[in-house]
């Protein structure tokens, strides 16, 4: 217990005084380091546990075991808190049982600690040992090395017998001398294990081996060396399985082309990419990323993962070939994973997969194998997989859309490449202007040899199918000069006016806001340079549409003077955004000579709701009634084929399947309507 006293003539001073006594003391009678102070807290905890620990070990040795805890929660008189009492129950001996209670405590884990010292301390114990035993194995268990025991029952050990036993276990010393060279061993262990996985990703073992017999008996060299011959054994078997798997199908598809595999096979090899085939594979070869340019469907999606584990085969390297396959959206993983076992001749689950968000078919663990997945799969993959261990190829399609998880996943793989030489990494871009994607990667490579190469491979552009497009006002009979338009139902017709309208309507109200959002921002800019000369604007007759301005400004001396502003600055960033907008709506009113007529009628606010919600009603219905007519000209010209409507969401796909199911029964009996979403189960 410290006493400080200190005397001042204030209050505040006599309390510094006494605390800087009460520091002192703390420093010469107590030798606390005032700069780094004990944490008595963490020390009595220490200590605590330290206690429960010991108690243990005494109750073992005295062949206690198993002992039983009940912990009951009660609420003192005195505390509102809630607080636990624990009865720790055992039998020692064989006969005599030992109930005790300990003290309470505010958590379960304190209690049954409490209760375990109270059951050492407590004094049955005491009286059923006698008090210098239970001195004994305390002092014994102050005096192990590690301060842990074990209880050994030997029956008829001879005397010398003990002292070899205590010869053995040697002294303090010796048992920290067996504790350190321990974590030498550990240590060393930890270094070949780190140097194992540095080498394994910049290929700078010897021979491309690790030198498995260093540091080992003979015996585990054998071991060793069975153990790769097994390895080898087995890679044999595995590629010759995937060889047999990829000739089986080859052969299929040449004998019976008939059948669906040998249709399929014709339609890959009239796929555009297969003129870049070779060049994609020597170029992925000799290079650790590859950019793949080339139009929809040009085949890259399905083909390009398929050229790598094909050639993969050839090379005998078919089971170390696992490729990972992103796509930005779930629906478009299980599909193309599905394509693409079907073009193998094999169901999902054997060399191609997917992994989605609440579903997974994986490929096969062993052999070479195709996954696809999302792009955030994959980031959470990253996660807990760093190196991505196993893989060797990693394809990113639909690169161009660039969303957050695709720029992410980007600067992940370019740092990947960096610690894994071995992996190789495919872009696949629908866009012409993929250069900036080799540029990203061109300078991310370690190797010299591969350094600023990140080549692009383009897929040639070749008209596939003829196209021909019809505008809504060509269907609403504004243009009447095609001849190809043919005949358009009275119907259809009227439903494509009233869409033209309600977007004409809608023009100008679109180019009314943006006049007045410009006109706001030229006021807003007024003010701004009056500001800057320490002028007031007046109102509304100070606004001026032209490049030269007058504003009435004070002088210092209370004078009005006139001071003229050129716009000689550039405009502002929300008037250019303003008027770039008015230009724009004003050359489609330019190309709608009709909007301008339909403000005669120009509807109210409330108004303006209604005809919202009436114009989706409208677009559903020109969507159903056109599909309708084009599949009717078409199965009566004789014709098949497939029809894809495009609406905004789930709602408005219902409404035009109803729309469609009340149509011709004759008609509606020859279409097959399949409706497509993410919100809908594949089954």
């Amino acid at each position: 217990q410290l006493t400080n006293s200190g005397a001042a003539r204030t209050k505040k001073d006599a309390i510094t005084l006494a605390s800087i006594d009460f520091l002192a003391q703390l420093t010469q009678e107590c030798h606390v380091n005032l700069y780094n102070p004990p944490d008595i807290k963490a020390k009595k905890e220490e200590g605590f546990q330290r206690g429960i620990r010991d108690a243990q070990m005494i109750l073992e040795m005295l062949g206690v075991r198993y002992p039983k805890f009940e912990t009951k929660q009660v609420v003192p008189k005195q505390k509102k808190q809630q607080q636990f009492v624990t009865q720790v129950s055992f039998v020692v001996g064989g006969q005599k049982r030992i109930d005790v209670v300990g003290p309470p405590a505010d958590n379960k884990a304190k209690a049954q600690g409490l209760a375990t010292i109270t059951a050492v301390v407590d004094g049955q114990l005491q009286d059923l040992f006698g008090k210098d035993y239970l001195n004994s194995c305390v002092k014994l268990l102050e005096s192990t090395p590690a301060q842990h025991v074990s209880r050994l029952t030997v029956n008829n050990l001879p005397e010398e017998a003990w002292f070899v036993l205590e010869e053995a276990l040697g002294s303090r010393e010796d048992h920290e001398e067996r504790m350190k060279t321990v974590e030498e061993m550990k240590s060393a262990i930890e270094e070949k294990r780190r140097k194992h996985l540095e080498d394994s990703w910049h290929g700078s073992s010897t021979n491309g081996e690790l030198s498995v017999e260093e540091g080992m008996s003979e015996s585990q060299v054998e071991a060793s060396k069975q153990q790769q011959e097994q390895r080898s054994k087995m890679y044999e078997t595995l590629q010759n399985r995937m060889e047999r798997e990829e000739n089986k199908r080859l052969e299929q598809a040449k004998l019976h082309p008939e059948s669906e595999q040998g249709l399929l096979d014709a339609i890959r090899h009239a796929l555009p990419i297969t003129n870049i085939k070779d060049d994609f594979l020597q170029s992925l070869e000799s290079n650790q990323v590859v950019v793949v340019s080339g139009g929809t469907g040009s085949g890259k999606s399905t083909q390009c993962p398929q050229y790598i584990l094909e050639d993969a085969i050839k090379r005998g390297k078919g089971p170390d070939t696992k490729i990972l396959v992103t796509q930005p959206r779930r629906i478009a993983a299980s599909s193309v994973a599905e394509r693409v076992a079907n073009e193998r001749g094999e169901d999902l689950g054997n060399s191609v997969g997917y992994t989605i968000r609440l579903k997974r078919i994986p490929p096969r663990d062993v052999g070479g194998s195709i996954e696809f997945m999302t792009t955030g799969v994959l980031l959470r993959r990253l996660m807990r997989d760093k190196t991505l261990r196993n893989i060797s190829h990693v394809v990113i399609d639909e690169v161009h859309e660039r969303d957050i998880n695709t720029d992410f996943l980007l600067v992940l793989l370019r740092d990947l490449i960096k610690i894994r030489p071995d992996i190789r990494v495919v872009l696949m871009s629908a866009t012409l202007n993929a250069e900036g994607f080799c540029n990203y990667f061109a300078t991310s490579s370690e190797d010299d040899k591969m350094k600023g190469t990140t080549p692009l491979v383009s897929v040639p552009t070749e008209p596939r199918y003829p196209i021909k497009i019809m505008h809504l006002e060509d269907i609403a009979g504004e243009d009447r000069e095609d001849e190809n338009i043919g005949y358009i139902p009275q119907g259809l017709e009227k439903l494509a006016r009233e869409l033209l309208q309600s977007h004409d309507q809608q023009l100008q109200l679109d180019l009314e806001e943006a006049e007045a959002e410009e006109q706001a921002a030229l006021q807003i800019e007024k003010m701004s340079k009056t500001e800057d000369i320490g002028g007031i604007l007046t109102g509304e007759s100070d606004i001026e549409t032209d490049d030269e301005e007058e504003v009435v400004v004070d002088d210092d001396d209370g004078n009005n003077s006139a001071a003229i502003l050129q716009s000689e600055r550039p405009l502002s960033t929300r008037r250019a955004r303003a008027a770039s907008r008015v230009r724009s709506l004003r050359r489609a009113m330019a190309m709608r000579p009709s909007a301008r007529l339909s403000l005669e009628n120009k509807p109210s606010p409330a108004e303006r709701k209604s005809r919202k919600r009436e114009l989706n009603d409208i677009t559903v219905a020109l969507m159903a009634n056109t599909a309708q007519k084009v599949a009717q000209m078409e199965l009566s010209a004789g014709r098949k084929g497939s029809i894809l409507c495009f609406l905004p969401g789930w709602d408005e796909i219902k409404e035009t399947m109803a729309i469609l199911e009340k149509c011709d029964p004759e008609l509606y009996n020859r279409l097959d309507i399949l409706p497509l979403h993410s919100a809908i189960p594949r089954e």
